[in-house]
């Protein structure tokens, strides 16, 4: 997760812009805010956690900005390849050229999450109310 300088406001919120490199033509841009107003950030998925930890930028995000403490208001995965052909090379792709300078073209965006809308309101108590069906056990250890 590499910090930039530049910021932005979303929804009210000032949001700093970070990366995150997946490989030589793909890219992680998130927007994420340290505003204590947050609760801490759980992307639900419907993917298994694996056996065995292989790092995946897209798929390890989630735990990445939660554990840095910060909540993303704007996510989006950026290509540099838009025809899907992965023939370039590092040094000729549009990241590449962008850091050198040189860039063309924007990337192409492949997948964008992001927060619509915010809304401050109580949580209905009814929610946290424990069933009548339900019956306390107690324990004697």
């Amino acid at each position: 997760l590499v910090a930039h300088d530049e910021t932005t406001t979303i929804h009210g919120f000032e949001c700093r812009l970070y990366t995150m490199r997946v490989d030589h033509v793909h890219e992680l841009q998130l927007w994420l805010t340290d505003s204590p107003q947050y609760p801490p950030f759980f992307l639900l998925t419907t993917e298994s956690p694996l056996r065995f930890h292989i790092s995946d930028p897209v798929r390890d995000w989630p735990h990445t900005v939660r554990s840095e403490g910060l909540f993303p208001l704007l996510v989006e995965l950026r290509t540099s390849d838009p025809e899907g052909v992965f023939g370039a090379s590092r040094e000729d792709t549009e990241f590449a050229r962008h850091s050198r300078g040189d860039s063309g073209a924007q990337p192409v965006i492949r997948a964008r999450w992001e927060v619509h809308a915010i809304e401050h309101a109580a949580p209905d108590p009814e929610l946290f109310e424990i069933p009548g069906i339900y019956l306390q056990i107690t324990s004697r250890y």
